[in-house]
């Protein structure tokens, strides 16, 4: 995780974790390993064959918390740059809704509140980058870019909303009208 500059304190304050390599390294955290509700949060997965394994390995795992605090999903980023998708999700559960969750809200809830307006990025990364440099008020997306449908999370804190989009994605959908608050290219932001 130091490759990807994630130190322990970092790692810490975030909840950061690593799923190792291997393909049944929570067997020996479940009892039940074959349990469905296992099956059903996406942690494991079942194969043709039917045999069970892990769906995060050798991934930096970034946990996603409810406005509540409660742990409702995970990201998992690949370590070899080789590897992919470079990002892997939860997949939609009960609990776990993309379309309506930011990361990073919970430990941004009060820079929010304090600043009345949020920042959001388009990864975990990002947001963990920018909160390591002091700012505070970071979510991201939890939004795949068909979705794109309701920011009411942030709007709950009586914000205004910037985005921050890396290269030159266009805005598109559900965001249209509030990027034109304030477009910001994240690169320069971190030069």
């Amino acid at each position: 995780m130091k490759s990807r500059g994630l130190s322990g304190e970092i790692a810490k304050e975030f909840s950061i974790g690593y799923a190792p390599e291997g393909w049944q390294n929570l067997e020996t955290a479940f009892k039940s390993y074959q349990d469905q509700t296992l099956i059903n949060a996406g942690l494991i997965q079942k194969n043709e064959q039917g045999r069970y394994y892990d769906r995060f390995r050798d991934r930096i795992m970034f946990p996603i918390h409810n406005a509540k605090g409660i742990v409702i999903g995970f990201g998992g980023r690949v370590i070899n740059p080789e590897d992919t998708p470079k990002y892997y999700n939860s997949p939609e559960t009960a609990l776990f809704q993309k379309s309506y969750e930011l990361y990073g809200l919970l430990a941004a809830r009060k820079a929010i509140r304090d600043n009345g307006y949020v920042i959001v990025v388009e990864g975990y990364m990002d947001v963990i980058g920018l909160g390591k440099n002091g700012i505070e008020k970071i979510v991201e997306l939890e939004l795949s870019s068909e979705e794109k449908k309701d920011f009411d999370n942030s709007i709950a804190f009586n914000a205004s909303l910037d985005l921050i989009i890396e290269g030159t994605v266009s805005p598109s959908g559900y965001t249209e009208p509030i990027l034109h608050k304030r477009r910001i290219e994240l690169k320069s932001m971190l030069d």
